[in-house]
């Protein structure tokens, strides 16, 4: 899978780049951060960042944890989303919805 960045003033390519995820998983999120930073989600629970449109960089990971993190963007460098059980799909609406996190983003460095 590869992803294909253009600049939207002279519509020229500045930047192609193949989307890593973990093996046997598939991409589930893509998105931008009000940032500009390009962020992915796959199956696994990975979320990767394009840093610097050098290198896709692990920033969170929720593989190991009782919960999954349904992402919904990122602001100031905090991934913004909701918390959901392993087994729920997608945020459900109960009442007042107040379990919108903000997480800070983890640099997952070998």
């Amino acid at each position: 899978m590869r992803a294909t960045f253009y600049n939207a003033d002279t519509a020229e390519i500045f930047k192609e780049t193949g989307l890593p995820i973990t093996p046997f998983s598939s991409l589930v999120w893509f998105g931008f951060s009000e940032e500009g930073l390009p962020i992915t989600k796959d199956s696994k629970g990975i979320v990767r960042a394009l840093v610097g449109f050098n290198a896709w960089t692990p920033i969170y990971d929720d593989s190991d944890k009782n919960h999954i993190l349904w992402l919904k963007g990122m602001v100031d460098y905090n991934l913004i989303g909701f918390y959901l059980g392993k087994d729920e799909l997608e945020p459900r609406l109960v009442g007042k919805l107040n379990n919108e996190k903000s997480v800070p983003m983890e640099l997952l460095l070998p």
